[in-house]
């Protein structure tokens, strides 16, 4: 579907066609394979190699130390108690797997030792793409994420990799134009291995063009512990198999307060704060220091116990004022029988509903048709909403094609933050549809695709239910679970409704709990959504047909205006 003017859509109405105009007709006949496609990217961002990253976090350990929460002002790297000393080598068995995997380049594909544990840890990574993919930790404690197609220093900045060579084991990638350190310009990292992890060095951080970062001479891998990269050592990743609290975001009780949680801190905004000291999600609990500044029992320790009813949080302070950290991890855990009603000392338990405030997706992180001009830059489906209303489609739009791997496809997530699952519709995609008659709308479909890691994938329950499916027809109700259905009338500008209320926003609604309650989907039920896939329907199989998803004859690909979401949690 493309952008018609009023003269020319009411021309094509009279003769019963509805054509594409201000973009060209993919030209080549997509492949029928159903669905695998290019794995998304994430990203860092600038100097990354002279400044640590932000603190993710303590994680679930009875030794864990006090590590600031995201609010915290930056501290400087000799700060923070719970780094990692460069000289210190991996434990023996880490290492050794490292080693086994990376230290020789046989100029395979491979990637990394992942966390392979139970209940709701991600699998690894297909054996495929560049080989250092994968969930990483520095040793300020920032976290990296490492796809074929980007590189997110998470919270930090955010890379679209362009190339890669395992062979050489070096990168060329794009700075995300909302890096704070020379966005839009290019970057070189640089890889290498040894006993104590996997090293990188951003080589090159502000190059005028793709080429000039590919000329980059190398960084010098004799002893990156020590130097190498442009006078100074080089960044030290061991794999991330930290475990996240299940509860971290933000939430708000019954009475107004707000709630930020983290691995690392407990803040009740305007209330007090506690600094987590260990977290188990497998009990539902957590002991904390209370903050010296707290009004009440200023640096004794508490218990939180914690439980869900459908999607709403209930919590019970089982311990505020114990003397010691022991004493309050000893504290009988909270009767979560019937929470509303009691079992917290003989109180009911708070009831935490998640922050509903929308967001919008503001990463693309993999757009194979990206060229960065008019209908063919990724950053239109990143920069807000701006629909057209019921007839009309927008022009503030990233176009979709059909040939896989190619145009076919595009990734979208939110920078630092998934999407929890909560009451009602989770995220809303904003495709380009319009209605040309009553009940008759031109759509160019789209299935979307969920995952929390970016390289295993669910799709969304959808389904053509035509009695011929192989035969296109126009209505919007013969397409459930695909994007691309509704109108959109939701522009931030000109119409800032609610963007979930589907008679004033338009455009199509998703909920999480819709999804199958097993296997991957269920996980994503349970604890979210990283990143968003939207794939042209035709350029995937239907499997009620054996053949690709029927479509309209003037189509030709999707339009992507943005994705909306509520209920974000820190990623």
């Amino acid at each position: 579907m493309r952008h018609l003017d009023q003269t020319v859509r009411a021309l094509w109405v009279v003769f019963g066609v509805l054509a594409a105009a201000g973009c060209e007709t993919s030209e080549s006949t997509p492949d029928s394979t159903a669905g695998d496609l290019l794995q998304p990217d994430i990203a860092p961002d600038a100097p990354a190699d002279s400044q640590p990253p932000e603190d993710p976090g303590t994680w679930d350990s009875p030794e864990a130390t006090d590590v600031p929460g995201e609010d915290s002002p930056d501290v400087g790297t000799a700060d923070l108690p719970g780094e990692l000393e460069t000289e210190d080598a991996l434990p023996t068995d880490t290492a050794t797997e490292l080693a086994a995997d990376l230290a020789t380049d046989t100029g395979e594909d491979v990637s990394p030792p992942q966390d392979q544990g139970t209940d709701g840890d991600l699998p690894g990574p297909p054996q495929e793409g560049i080989e250092i993919a994968g969930r990483w930790v520095d040793d300020w404690g920032g976290r990296h994420v490492i796809l074929d197609g980007s590189w997110e220093m998470v919270g930090m900045a955010f890379f679209h990799i362009l190339e890669f060579h395992n062979d050489g084991r070096w990168i060329v990638a794009q700075n995300d134009l909302r890096n704070d350190w020379s966005p839009g310009l290019f970057s070189r990292f640089d890889w290498t291995v040894t006993e104590a992890g996997l090293w990188y060095c951003q080589t090159a951080f502000a190059a005028a063009t793709r080429e000039e970062a590919a000329a980059t001479p190398a960084a010098d891998p004799t002893d990156p512990a020590t130097g190498g990269c442009g006078g100074f050592p080089w960044t030290r990743l061991v794999p991330d198999d930290r475990e996240r609290l299940e509860i971290a975001g933000t939430w708000q009780d019954p009475w107004g307060g707000t709630h930020r949680i983290s691995e690392s801190r407990w803040e009740m905004v305007g209330m007090g704060s506690f600094e987590v000291l260990e977290f188990h999600n497998d009990g539902r609990w957590i002991v904390a220091q209370n903050d010296p500044a707290n009004q009440w029992n200023p640096g004794l320790f508490s218990r939180f116990d914690w439980t869900f009813l459908d999607q709403n949080l209930w919590y019970c302070q089982t311990a505020f004022a114990a003397a010691s950290r022991e004493e309050a991890a000893a504290t009988p855990a909270a009767d979560s029988t019937d929470p509303a009603t009691g079992g917290c000392g003989g109180f009911p338990w708070t009831l935490l509903t998640p922050d509903g405030t929308p967001a919008t997706a503001d990463l693309w992180i993999s757009a194979p048709g990206h060229t960065g001009t008019h209908f063919e830059d990724a950053y239109r489906a990143v920069n807000g909403v701006r629909g057209g209303g019921q007839n009309a489609g927008s022009t503030d739009v990233f176009s979709l094609g059909y040939r896989e791997g190619i145009d076919n496809y595009l990734v979208l997530g939110f920078r630092g933050s998934r999407i929890r699952n909560g009451p009602g519709a989770d995220f809303v995609v904003f495709e380009n549809p319009f209605e040309y008659a009553p009940g008759q709308v031109f759509m160019d479909l789209v299935v979307v695709f969920l995952s929390r890691d970016g390289v295993h994938w669910v799709p969304f329950p959808h389904r053509y239910l035509a009695e011929d499916p192989a035969v296109y027809q126009p209505a919007p109700s013969l397409w459930p679970g695909f994007a691309g259905r509704t109108p959109v009338l939701y522009h931030q500008e000109d119409h800032a409704v609610d963007p979930f209320d589907p008679d004033q926003a338009g455009g199509d609604a998703f909920d999480l709990s819709d999804l199958p309650d097993e296997g991957e989907a269920g996980e994503i039920r349970r604890q979210g959504v990283a990143y968003l896939k939207l794939v042209t329907a035709p350029s995937l199989t239907n499997p009620d047909t054996g053949a690709l998803y029927v479509r309209d004859p003037a189509s030709n690909g999707a339009d992507i205006d943005g994705v909306i979401a509520r209920y974000l949690a820190p990623r």
